[in-house]
């Protein structure tokens, strides 16, 4: 047994704290870009979605400190879910950062 009380809570926080970010994602105010593209700054990133050729949606997240440019791969079939992949997207960047600024 993990004698460890501290970091599990914490672990256990932070989860809850990003489902919790996640159900608000949606109703967050996004700007519009003047291409006619949803954007929002947040938490360093600069995240933007917009539609592709074939009706699908697409999105790309930019580190505002680093200028680290990511596009996603996947394609979504409108606009909110795109916005939560890229949600999901900047978790995943925040947490590998983290990782490596840890090791450091």
């Amino acid at each position: 047994m993990e004698d460890d009380y501290v970091n599990p809570r914490r672990r256990e926080q932070d989860l809850k704290n990003v489902a919790s970010r996640r159900k608000r994602w949606l109703t967050r105010k996004w700007k519009i870009s003047r291409s006619g593209n949803p954007f929002i700054k947040t938490d360093g990133f600069h995240i933007v979605v917009y539609p592709l050729g074939d009706g699908s949606w697409g999105g790309k997240i930019t580190d505002l400190r680093s200028d680290h440019v990511v596009t996603n791969t996947r394609r979504y079939a409108d606009a909110d879910k795109a916005k939560l992949g890229a949600f999901d997207g900047m978790i995943f960047l925040k947490a590998k950062m983290a990782d490596i600024s840890g090791r450091e």
